[in-house]
């Protein structure tokens, strides 16, 4: 029992650090951007391909089964047990939205 409680803190704090390691790989770009003012010097295939990529990537995380049965069991877990179940969906998300904002 004390092996499943340290294994489920490490996975809930490696997925804490990537979603902050996310983050923070977009915001040198995010700033260039707003202190530009401007996307100048974005490859348009660049923009094109990766927006494809995050709507795939966030299409594929919603649709699949097992994300569909952590996102049907949040009614009938506790809101801690539901937030480290989501937490890949909300790698994918975070990484979208970083990216549709650019």
């Amino acid at each position: 029992m004390f092996e499943q409680i340290g294994a489920d803190k490490l996975k809930l704090t490696s997925c804490r650090v990537l979603v902050v390691g996310i983050l923070i790989s977009y915001l040198p770009q995010h700033s260039k951007i707003i202190n530009n003012g401007t996307s100048a010097g974005l490859s348009p295939w660049w923009v094109m391909l990766g927006t494809l990529s995050s709507i795939a990537g966030i299409t594929n995380i919603v649709v699949l089964p097992t994300s569909q049965h952590d996102m049907k069991c949040c009614k009938q877990i506790s809101a801690a047990e539901c937030g480290a179940g989501l937490l890949g969906i909300v790698q994918v998300g975070v990484q979208w939205t970083c990216f549709m904002v650019m």
